[in-house]
């Protein structure tokens, strides 16, 4: 294996993924989830279209 391959995991990590899934891969999904949905609402818009409350 070149270093331009993909980097490979150690054993341990793919036995883990099959028992507990993975992660990793699951966490950067929510943060990037969180990131939209923190720019939608610092651009006044929220979740449901809805334009920021006036009070």
């Amino acid at each position: 294996m070149s270093n331009s391959d993909a980097p490979s995991h150690p054993p341990i990590y793919d036995s883990l993924v099959q028992e507990h899934g993975d992660v990793l891969n699951e966490t950067r999904r929510v943060a990037e989830q969180i990131r939209h949905e923190v720019d939608e609402v610092l651009n006044g818009q929220s979740r449901r279209g809805e334009g920021p409350q006036e009070g």
